[in-house]
């Protein structure tokens, strides 16, 4: 495969498509963890206090880790979405802890990284399999 096949443009439509996926994915994350809470109260507040954080995280790493620069090579793809979910959700949690000046739980950061591993890593490979037309197995 040339690099001109790799690197080949998905468009500006897929890409806003991927970065929504992103958002809801860690957004899905945060709605979760306050349903196992039963946190209810100012719930919107909440929502954007516990979420913005991890957002931050995930696109601050993306920009180094070219999440969003397009490719057409499904292991190149996954090693982009690995290394962003590592760093931005380790960086979020850090933010997190620093600006809410809330104490580190290290269970918390593993069921963090483990839960929204799943949500995005399982997003980004949906999103990379139905926009390059392929299946699992190609």
């Amino acid at each position: 495969m040339s690099v001109a096949e790799r690197e080949r443009p998905l468009g500006r439509g897929t890409t806003y498509l991927l970065v929504a996926g992103d958002v809801l994915a860690i957004v899905l994350f945060v709605v979760l963890g306050f349903r196992s809470h039963h946190i209810q109260v100012h719930y919107l507040a909440n929502l954007i206090r516990v979420a913005t954080p991890l957002l931050a995280g995930w696109f601050i790493v993306s920009v180094f880790t070219g999440a969003y620069r397009p490719t057409a090579v499904l292991g190149e793809f996954m090693k982009r979405s690995a290394l962003t979910w590592i760093g931005g959700i380790l960086l979020g949690l850090l933010i997190r802890g620093l600006v809410l000046r809330e104490g580190f739980i290290f269970t918390f950061m593993l069921v963090t990284l483990a839960v929204t591993g799943v949500l995005l890593l399982g997003w980004r490979l949906v999103y990379f399999l139905i926009i390059s037309g392929r299946s699992p197995s190609r």
